[in-house]
């Protein structure tokens, strides 16, 4: 079967910070605990095991907000990385609506700049 995924999430906790995968546990979601661990595209493969994935959508994974730029400047190295398959082949970015500088985190998503902090 060949798919394309429009809602996926990655993370790396060696590389990135997510708040709630800092200290899992159980929660009226469930016990995560078992999500505490690196998954990038790799493991997302092996996890669709017997199943074509064509492309990807990563949807925010709740990283660090008060970088909002980092997961996307991340998962665009991940798309670049040999034998990924250019995954993610979409991302959807975090942004807080209600910032000032919110038009500086859309803008940077959408380029690929690397930096909103200096328009905080």
């Amino acid at each position: 079967m060949q798919v394309v995924d429009p809602h996926i999430h990655l993370w790396n906790l060696e590389t990135g910070r997510y708040p709630w995968l800092q200290a899992p546990g159980k929660t009226f979601m469930g016990d995560y605990n078992a999500l505490a661990k690196t998954h990038e595209v790799r493991e997302f493969l092996v996890d669709a095991d017997g199943i074509e994935v064509l492309k990807v959508v990563h949807v925010e994974a709740a990283h660090d907000p008060t970088d909002p730029l980092a997961e996307t400047r991340w998962l665009r190295l991940l798309a670049d990385t040999p034998g990924n398959s250019g995954m993610p082949q979409g991302i959807v970015a975090y942004a807080d609506l209600s910032a000032h500088y919110v038009g500086v985190v859309i803008s940077g998503a959408a380029s690929g700049k690397n930096d909103n902090r200096d328009s905080r």
